[in-house]
């Protein structure tokens, strides 16, 4: 048995695995020195142990045994305790284990087995004290040092979890599960080449070990090298058919790559093993929608709120569904990154034949920015305490309103910039005779594949050589550094150290771009801004990008002053910026 695994992360012989490396012979060894021996023998027989046996011969249905009989082996009550948990009686195995803990203080198969209950149930700094006194008795059980490493993971102490995964190896190297859940800690830390490393070890030890094979194909992803990714991925699912979770990580792979009948097909099969699969569920719906498939795409996208660590806001109030709200107070709920919120804000107009009041709750960072949004009778936070009487997810409207294609709600501007910011920025930027461009080049790292969506600043060199183009940066945070390599030779100004710096975000950006001819930038919150404002703005996009840009068209129908530049061959952005250059080239001036 194993833990359900993110799109991206590695799966782990973890806490209910102990049944699969005891059968492997790790604990069982470690233990042999209790073989025939009765718990606390004739002589130790206490009424901690009388009620033991009371215990387990009533729970399954065996005969106490008689004074002066042979008593049963502490293995043996061990597996009493582990045949409970195996049928899910979790409360029973725990009363087993604790009745055996005060028959034999210290006894480390109980402590161990109470540790795995622990993480199992994410109690992991209760499984770490478990862990760690059954360790004192049993320091040579590699089990021990392998599930310990589990609870350190997950309290966020990488550098510990490696280091008992070591030492398990260094016990028993002979396991493969050992070396693929190093191969998982040091991937988790991204060292990709040592957790690959670890992953073909495991397979040395066993060429058919499904996990390894699924754990090395995301390393692998990670990497970059997604050939050989595509290849683990499918040695994975022939092994492991019915594996849920390689379906859908070679789905999202092949969409990565524009395969995108083929990632379908993958994410069918991953929901023909797992109908209740969340995360199936969403990454089929996101496909959909970039497919243009709205009508099936947005009702299933609802999948989204089943998943484990969804961050949107839930209530005890009703979620709206759709009925009427006349003179009640419904609160849009703000979901995922700063440039979702920018976009779908737009909904809120539409709303206004439900004759209820609407509160938009989102990061206070955007109220400034949002303020006088249409639609929008107050901004919020989460946890404000202000009354309401229904919520909404956000991203729930296009599915509550029936969007189209044909019927989103496509008319811009609905943002504006604060007029005293505006005029503030306009003297300076109309004293340029160039053509302005505000550029930004890099979006939000931990947003998972930022990497193929944001671009080098180096990629945007045939833009400067455009005659009488200019650039003005207003890229801030990550990817600002590879900015004073470049701004001599690009003759790049940057405009970024004097935006957005008194905690709202792109009201400064917003001021600046109504006085710029152009916005070129990455997939970014960027991007989102100058839709909204209105402005010209040319994207830059991978190969398969984000829904939300749909495929094989120049426009965008979210926002129409948008240009689109699409990617010709899978991560390639020369010809990208090659086509922007000629577009700039050809604008008449």
């Amino acid at each position: 048995m194993r833990p359900a695994r993110a799109p991206a992360a590695c799966s782990s012989d973890v806490a209910c695995d102990w049944a699969c490396v005891t059968r492997r012979g790790v604990v069982g060894r470690e233990r042999r020195r209790w073989d025939g021996k009765a718990i606390g023998g004739p002589r130790r027989r206490s009424r901690h142990y009388n009620h033991l046996l009371s215990c387990l011969s009533a729970r399954f249905n065996c005969t106490p045994l008689a004074v002066g009989t042979a008593l049963p082996t502490l293995p043996e009550a061990l597996a009493l305790a582990q045949q409970a948990l195996a049928a899910g009686d979790r409360a029973q195995a725990a009363s087993i284990y604790q009745q055996i803990l005060a028959a034999v203080p210290g006894e480390g198969g109980a402590l161990h087995g109470l540790g795995l209950m622990a993480c199992q149930a994410g109690n992991f700094a209760e499984a770490e004290n478990l862990l760690r006194q059954a360790l004192a008795s049993h320091p040579d059980d590699p089990a021990l040092h392998n599930n310990l490493n589990l609870a350190l993971r997950q309290l966020g102490r990488p550098a510990e979890a490696i280091a008992c995964c070591r030492r398990a190896i260094e016990l028993a190297p002979h396991l493969p599960q050992l070396h693929n859940n190093l191969g998982v800690a040091l991937k988790e830390t991204g060292a990709w080449a040592e957790a690959e490393q670890s992953f073909d070890r495991a397979l040395a030890l066993q060429p058919g070990y499904a996990d390894a094979h699924y754990n090395l194909a995301n390393t692998l992803v990670e990497a970059g090298r997604l050939d050989e990714a595509e290849r683990s991925f499918r040695r994975a699912i022939e092994l492991a058919p019915r594996d849920w979770q390689a379906h859908n990580n070679l789905g999202n792979l092949l969409k990565l790559w524009g395969r995108h009948g083929e990632a379908l097909a993958q994410f069918d099969a991953a929901l023909g093993c797992n109908p209740q699969a969340a995360e199936a569920h969403r990454n089929r719906a996101l496909l959909k929608l970039l497919l243009g498939d709205f009508a099936a795409g947005w009702p299933e996208y609802e999948w989204r709120k089943r998943l484990p660590g969804y961050g949107g806001t839930q209530y005890a109030q009703p979620e709206w569904q759709g009925e009427p709200l006349a003179g009640k107070t419904l609160r849009i709920c703000a979901e995922q990154g700063l440039g979702d919120v920018i976009q779908m804000v737009r909904y809120a107009p539409l709303l206004a034949e439900y004759d209820a009041r609407v509160h938009l709750e989102c990061p206070p960072t955007l109220h400034a920015l949002l303020t006088g949004a249409p639609g929008i009778d107050k901004l919020v936070a989460r946890g404000d305490g202000e009354p309401f009487d229904a919520y909404v997810p956000m991203f729930s409207l296009p599915t509550i309103l029936g969007t189209t294609l044909e019927t989103l709600p496509g008319g811009v501007p609905y943002l504006a910039a604060e007029e005293q910011r505006a005029a503030t920025w306009r003297p300076e930027l109309a004293a340029e005779q160039a053509l302005k461009i505000g550029i930004a080049w890099q979006g939000n790292r931990d947003f998972a594949g930022d990497a193929y969506r944001s671009v080098p600043l180096s990629e945007f060199e045939p833009l400067a050589r455009v005659p009488g183009a200019k650039l003005f940066s207003l890229q801030k945070g990550p990817g600002s550094e590879q900015l004073p390599p470049l701004a001599q030779r690009l003759h790049i100004v940057d405009l970024a150290p004097r935006l957005d710096n008194d905690g709202h975000a792109f009201v400064d950006t917003a001021a600046v771009m109504r006085s710029l001819d152009l916005v070129v930038t990455s997939d970014t919150a960027i991007a989102h801004v100058a839709g909204a404002l209105g402005v010209p703005v040319w994207l830059a996009l991978q190969y398969s990008p984000n829904w939300r840009w749909l495929l094989e068209r120049a426009d965008c129908p979210w926002y129409p002053t948008m240009r689109l530049f699409r990617q010709r061959h899978f991560g390639a952005w020369s010809d990208v910026f090659a086509d922007i250059a000629a577009a700039l080239a050809s604008l008449d001036r």
